[in-house]
């Protein structure tokens, strides 16, 4: 799950992302693609509603108020007082409209273990059934 606010370019781009984790320890690559599901104010589904009031209760007060601040990437006053002028006044109880959760559902699995002679990568595709079919 990853958090963006409504106002950003993000929201103008692709659906589909990529993330990717190495573990140092064991020397393991994990590269996950798939469809990003943007839950917003609009959506419908109570579940991915319940989801993100969740993830809004649990981060901090600064990182709810900033979704109340100027939309990223705007214009700044060089004269601006961080103080005063970027203060969140909204209520941070109730969940901005600023505020996405943006989940990511694979339908692209690579595992890439680098340890060892020689090194082995193992690939999945998810099917049209929604099962993982290796590649």
């Amino acid at each position: 799950k990853f958090l963006t606010d409504m106002r950003s370019h993000k929201m103008l781009q692709s659906k589909v992302a990529e993330v990717c984790w190495y573990f140092t320890e064991t020397r393991e690559q994990f590269r996950l693609r798939g469809d990003l599901i943007m839950v917003t104010n609009e959506s419908t589904d109570s579940g991915l509603i319940l989801q993100r009031n969740g993830l809004w209760k649990s981060i901090s007060d600064s990182a709810r108020a900033a979704y109340e601040w100027p939309a990223p990437g705007s214009d700044r006053a060089e004269d601006a007082d961080d103080e005063k002028d970027y203060k969140c006044t909204a209520d941070i109880g109730s969940v901005s409209d600023n505020f996405v959760l943006m989940l990511l559902r694979p339908t692209y699995i690579d595992h890439l273990r680098l340890k060892g002679f020689p090194q082995k990568r193992s690939i999945w595709s998810m099917s049209d059934d929604h099962s993982w079919e290796p590649q």
